[in-house]
């Protein structure tokens, strides 16, 4: 059965509204500190609430608990495990926001993150 264009649409959009505001609006200057600590609760908080956020995509295309449960899960990991190489990297090469490699490292950490988000539409998308 083919999913409905619109719904596929709608999915990205959410998971990119949901990255917006839990990266630039919800994450404090405490989970940016501690994101580079691997294994602090407070990195692992921003982490979970992505994945938290990301849970309202399933209102749009629906799935199973197990299919669910592995994305969030997938979810939770990817985006901890990027964001503590990124912090790692940054810190180990001394990057600032005034040089060009800081930019290029962020820039592949947002698309890493939006790479997840296409992978649960090839995930969900079948599913419908």
């Amino acid at each position: 059965m083919s999913v409905n264009i619109y719904l596929i649409v709608a999915a990205i959009g959410w998971l990119e509204t949901k990255h917006l505001v839990a990266d630039f609006f919800l994450q404090s200057k405490r989970q940016l500190k501690f994101k580079g600590n691997y294994g602090h609760p407070v990195g692992m908080l921003h982490s979970a609430i992505h994945a938290a956020g990301s849970c309202a995509v399933f209102l749009i295309l629906p799935t199973t608990i197990v299919v669910g449960t592995a994305l969030i899960v997938g979810e939770f990991l990817l985006h901890y495990h990027i964001d503590w190489s990124k912090e790692q990297l940054g810190s180990r090469l001394k990057l600032n926001i005034t040089q060009n490699l800081y930019w290029r490292l962020f820039g592949i950490d947002q698309w890493l993150h939006h790479l997840t988000y296409l992978i649960y539409i090839v995930v969900l998308v079948p599913m419908q």
